[in-house]
């Protein structure tokens, strides 16, 4: 009952001529996360978890920047609830942005959006989106941020920079707040 409640189709493949299936009527105890032939789609609606508009980009990783019914996670201070999809805040407006040479204003693509088909609009002018991932940079006054590395990418960038600079040590360097930065040649793993 709950695909039906999220309005979450089941089609039988992932083929275009695939078959939709009634969730109710499907055996669900066959299936596994090895055996699972199945497509789910969501129904374009106000609680789409991709929200009222997706931007597609090529990619190989099926990530999506994207609307979301979850306004309030705007609000948190760390916004890890995706699984790697960019939600945007107004997603509209960026459509807009990105549409206004083809004659799109807010107004009309509202309308659009409204009667919840599911549909494509394709810019005349690719746009490249450039998706940079850090969990160290500095601010305007030279301070020092440091973000959890919630994909674990920094342990493996460094075990790769490592291997390609065997004859240098690795160095890492520790500031206390308002005090300059030392030097540490501990082993950093």
């Amino acid at each position: 009952e709950y695909l039906l409640q999220q309005g979450i189709q089941v089609f039988d493949s992932w083929q275009e001529d695939a078959t939709e299936q009634h969730p109710l009527g499907i055996d669900w105890t066959s299936v596994s996360k090895h055996n699972f032939p199945f497509r789910l789609r969501q129904k374009p609606a106000s609680n789409n978890a991709l929200g009222r508009i997706k931007f597609m980009f090529p990619n190989s990783h099926s990530v999506y920047i994207h609307d979301t019914p979850g306004k309030s996670l705007f609000n948190k201070t760390r916004r890890l609830f995706s699984s790697g999809c960019v939600r945007v805040e107004d997603p509209v407006a960026l459509a807009v942005q990105l549409l206004k040479d083809q004659q799109w204003d807010r107004r009309r693509l509202e309308k659009y959006i409204e009667d919840h088909q599911n549909r494509a609009i394709a810019l005349e002018t690719p746009v490249p989106v450039y998706l940079v991932y850090i969990t160290a940079w500095t601010d305007a006054d030279g301070d020092i941020h440091f973000s959890d590395d919630i994909y674990n990418h920094d342990r493996r960038l460094l075990i790769a920079l490592l291997k390609r600079s065997p004859g240098h040590s690795f160095y890492s360097f520790i500031a206390a707040p308002d005090q300059p930065a030392t030097v540490d040649d501990s082993p950093a793993f």
